[in-house]
């Protein structure tokens, strides 16, 4: 599974997600640098990736869209880049199980 970080994720962990998620990007990397929430979830439909965000806006626009994009909703806080990190990879079964469809949106609290 791929996982596009949302601008509100640091881009400093792609590097490390790339054991666990290879492929994952950065909103950042692809060119979505300021773009629109409809227009970073349309392309993480198109290419086929799981969006990670902390904004609680994309649980809307991926319910209007039938989460045809999965989503990992972090509410951990103002924490550090290593706590997102450990937090995604120490989840990483549950996120896993986005792509096969078990679920189509997980929670890091």
């Amino acid at each position: 599974m791929r996982l596009l970080l949302d601008e509100n994720i640091s881009h400093r962990i792609v590097a490390s997600l790339a054991q666990t998620f290879p492929g994952s990007r950065h909103v950042s990397e692809v060119g979505l640098a300021g773009a629109s929430d409809d227009v970073i979830y349309d392309w993480a439909v198109t290419n086929g990736f799981a969006l990670v965000t902390k904004d609680d806006d994309f649980v809307a626009l991926a319910a209007a869209r039938h989460f045809a994009a999965p989503l990992v909703l972090v509410r951990l806080g103002n924490v550090t880049n290593q706590a997102v990190l450990k937090s995604l990879v120490e989840l990483s079964d549950r996120i896993t199980a986005l792509i096969n469809g078990e679920t189509r949106i997980v929670e890091i609290i």
